[in-house]
Order: C-alpha cells, then sequence, then structure tokens
C-alpha cells in the first residue's frame, strides 16, 4: 500500500535522524517535522497524492507541508540514555514531500525542536 511506503521511508528518516542527534549531542531530540524527498517528477506526484490524504495543507517550503490529521507515531528503535535502555517513539504531526531533485540520493530530513536555538 503506498501510504505504508510513504510511512516507512518517513519513520527510517525519524529513526536515522534521532540516532544521529543522540550521538552527535547527547539527547533524544524531538521531531515534530519530517520531510520526504522526491526525486523524480512521477514520484512527487505520487507521494504528493498521498500526502494529501492525511491532512490539511499548512504551507509551502520547497513542497508542500501538510499538517497530520492524526499525528504519526514512528518507533525510532532503542537507545541507552543515562544508563537505561528505552525505546524511542517520534511523533510526526507534519510531513511534507519536497520537490523532486533526482541529484539529491538522501530519503529525507526532519527538522529538531530546541529550546534553546
Amino acid at each position: 500500500d503506498s501510504k505504508d511506503m510513504l510511512f516507512d521511508a518517513a519513520n527510517h528518516v525519524a529513526a536515522e535522524c534521532t540516532w544521529l542527534y543522540f550521538n552527535k549531542v547527547g539527547a533524544v531530540p524531538e521531531i515534530k517535522l519530517l520531510t520526504i524527498f522526491a526525486h523524480y517528477d512521477k514520484e512527487s506526484t505520487y507521494l504528493n497524492g498521498e500526502l494529501a490524504k492525511l491532512g490539511e495543507h499548512y504551507n509551502d517550503n520547497n513542497g508542500p507541508r501538510i499538517i497530520l490529521a492524526k499525528p504519526i507515531d514512528m518507533f525510532c528503535g532503542e537507545l541507552d540514555v543515562n544508563g537505561r535502555v528505552e525505546p524511542i517513539v517520534q511523533t510526526v504531526e507534519y510531513l511534507r514531500v519536497c520537490q523532486p531533485d533526482p541529484y539529491c540520493m538522501q530519503v529525507g530530513c526532519c527538522d529538531y525542536m530546541v529550546d534553546d536555538y
């Protein structure tokens, strides 16, 4: 199912970004906004069609961003946080598909929510 493919890509991005942040900063980030990278026009059209079914248009920034009607909980693995292994779940509230770029092979990216930026 195409919705599952979109969620699988988003979950992969959330997990990898969580791991990267944790290993560089030493804390578990909060991820509310996640972006999937489209690589070709056909892929962009397809993903944006699926995205439109999941919520309401919020804004545009290199592609449409929606606020999800139902936030998605994404299991991002387990991390040793202060001596305790804890399951990490990110609750994504906004999802975006970037405009196509055939030279960008990454799956996506995210915005970290930080208190003192």
